[in-house]
């Protein structure tokens, strides 16, 4: 019999802090959701009276890249307003602190490195009743992912 694939919500971890455990909060799929791809630094330099560039995007051998940006967006749920309101609070005071390593349950074994809080969405509440809404939270990060086993 073929093994099945058990369900998990996507969730993540900030500062030791589980989104889904600690928080009580789903993180919406894609395309809610985003993990952007870093760009890399281009540096073209013009000299005058010179014909075309110079192009030191990879003067010492390797091209680097500018900061990773992470789009999540949390469901919440309650019984009201207010509750909604209070849980985007203590999610915004969770990642507001210190920056801090990330793990995403969709990316096994890695960690965003120096993840920050950049920015907050307003509650977008999607019952007429006013006790469920969206929550999009903005964060950056180094370019590059690191495994886990490299902190064991």
């Amino acid at each position: 019999m073929a093994d099945r694939k058990i369900f998990t919500p996507r969730s993540i971890t900030f500062n030791g802090t589980d989104s889904l455990k600690g928080m009580g909060v789903k993180i919406a799929p894609y395309p809610d959701t985003v993990i952007g791809k870093p760009q890399p630094k281009i540096v073209n330099v013009t000299v005058p009276y010179m014909d075309g560039s110079y192009d030191f995007s990879r003067i010492d051998g390797e091209l680097h890249y500018g900061s990773r940006i992470l789009t999540y967006t949390f469901l919440l749920f309650g019984e009201n307003r207010e509750e909604l309101e209070k849980k985007r609070e203590n999610i915004i005071e969770w990642l507001c602190g210190e920056p801090g390593d990330l793990e995403d349950t969709d990316f096994p074994n890695e960690k965003f490195v120096n993840a920050a809080f950049s920015e907050c969405g307003e509650l977008e509440y999607f019952s007429r009743f006013g006790n469920s809404a969206k929550l999009k939270i903005t964060l950056t990060a180094d370019p590059k992912r690191k495994s886990l086993d490299e902190d064991r």
